[in-house]
């Protein structure tokens, strides 16, 4: 995944009471689908502090930076995939920590654009969750011509709203980033929904779509969840399909890094993320002092790593090839069968499949992924179907595709399945 809780915070968070600041539109040359007036409407929930447009793309123009990117497809599905030009803008809202204490997020909105004349219509929507990443830099309403931004365009270009959180702690948010932490994901994602829900610049449906890839996987799992529960007024799941998440620490992933089926430095980085993100996020904390988990000389530069300001490519230098040279004795046993406040940590994570979708579920994957490892998803498709799910389809894109390979070769066909408008 290199690529790139506690209870669950009540959506009536005491910033709702705040006077939130009024969202301005500039004037844009074409016209994005669903464009009205900027007044403000009554709103359910969070309102956007500022949405500023980006770019507008031709569908070409989308067509060529998919492909750049190695999003797979042949010409006549890109054609009825990628139909109108698309405006893409950053959204600025309120959220809140894992503490439940008011912060800032940003993300990523993509909407079509239409022909002058033509009357607006309300839009289906995307909710796509994006993978692993640890520089603010690349989140993709900073970064939107990166993957995760170019897969919203593609999304947007059949006719949809599709909202891209960069989740706490990365693009605009001034926090550290609480990776693997569910609940404030979700929250992340939800708020941004509920503020582009709150404008009338956007018409949104109730049919609510929900991808995402990698740590994405893992979160558009969660996501579902809570848009299926009724967490946001007026939105209905409609379809979910998610790629290569990890689903299950504690069966999949943890022991496929004890085994080496999961490279040295993939899981150095993954497990260096995680404990360092939720070292704060648990009673008591995972740890006090970095030498309790991490060996000499990591202890005292690890946690800096991981602050948001450092890419991936910066960060593994920085770190050993195995997690027996980044863990103490006691840790790396760990790992391998997990007790206490960490095996509470990691359960606390893994429950994201752990429930019944009432429509069809697609779970994309390889063998040949040997980051998120395909018992991963395996888990998970067990557990929808344990739950009473009553289709639950695994495609397994076999041994020649890596982990974000999954994501190349499943973009489009997420594109092809959600309806298009």
């Amino acid at each position: 995944m290199t690529r790139t809780q506690p209870k669950r915070l009540t959506r009536q968070g005491s910033w709702r009471s705040a006077a939130l600041a009024a969202a301005t539109l500039a004037t844009l040359a074409t016209t994005p689908a669903q464009a009205q007036s900027p007044a403000q409407g009554p709103t359910q929930g969070p309102t956007p502090l500022s949405i500023t447009p980006l770019a507008t793309r031709t569908p070409t123009e989308i067509t060529t930076s998919a492909r750049q990117h190695g999003f797979t497809g042949t010409d006549p599905q890109y054609r009825k995939a990628i139909v109108h030009p698309v405006t893409t803008y950053r959204v600025r809202y309120r959220t809140t920590t894992p503490q439940g204490t008011p912060t800032t997020a940003s993300g990523l909105l993509a909407v079509p654009v239409t022909g002058k004349g033509e009357r607006p219509r309300p839009l289906p929507t995307v909710l796509h969750t994006h993978g692993s990443m640890t520089f603010k830099g690349r989140a993709p309403s900073v970064a939107p011509q990166g993957p995760d931004g170019t897969a919203a365009q593609v999304y947007a270009a059949g006719g949809r709203a599709v909202l891209v959180p960069d989740y706490l702690g990365l693009g605009e948010s001034p926090d550290r980033h609480p990776f693997m932490h569910q609940q404030s994901a979700v929250s992340a994602t939800l708020d941004l929904l509920e503020a582009v829900r709150s404008l009338r610049q956007f018409r949104l449906s109730d049919d609510t779509y929900v991808t995402g890839f990698s740590q994405g996987g893992h979160v558009a799992m969660a996501v579902g969840r809570a848009v299926a529960s009724g967490a946001v007024r007026h939105a209905r799941l409609s379809g979910l399909r998610t790629g290569s998440g990890p689903y299950d620490l504690e069966h999949a992933e943890l022991p496929s890094m004890a085994d080496g089926s999961v490279p040295g430095r993939a899981a150095v980085i993954l497990i260096a993320y995680v404990l360092t993100a939720h070292k704060n996020l648990h009673t008591p904390p995972l740890y006090t002092d970095p030498a309790e988990v991490f060996r000499a000389p990591y202890a005292a530069r690890v946690e800096s790593l991981f602050d948001g300001t450092h890419k991936e490519e910066e960060i593994i230098p920085q770190l050993p090839a195995t997690l027996q040279e980044l863990l103490t004795p006691a840790w790396y046993a760990n790992l391998a069968h997990p007790t206490g406040n960490f095996l509470r940590a990691i359960r606390s994570i893994d429950t994201t499949c752990a429930w019944r979708p009432n429509l069809p579920v697609t779970l994309y994957s390889a063998t040949g992924d040997h980051e998120s490892v395909i018992a991963n998803t395996r888990s998970c498709a067990r557990q929808l179907k344990a739950h009473g799910t009553r289709h639950v389809t695994l495609v397994d894109q076999g041994p020649t595709t890596n982990h974000f390979g999954v994501f190349q070769h499943s973009m489009l066909d997420v594109a092809l399945h959600f309806p298009r408008t």
